[in-house]
């Protein structure tokens, strides 16, 4: 999961692009081609969060 915090991003979810900016969360699941890719004119700053459920595989 990614949180954008400054900037615009185009994300590759569920197997579409996707423009977004501040304030927006994205989900790529780590079992899916994903991609993000900064597409504005200043930096972007996001958050990524990753976990595993205790009934995951290893």
């Amino acid at each position: 999961m990614i949180i954008i915090k400054e900037g615009t991003v185009e994300a590759l979810v569920n197997g579409k692009m996707k423009q977004v900016g501040p304030g927006s969360v994205i989900f790529q699941a780590s079992d899916q081609m994903h991609s993000i890719k900064n597409i504005g004119k200043t930096p972007t700053t996001y958050h990524v969060f990753s976990w595993h459920s205790a009934e995951m595989k290893k």
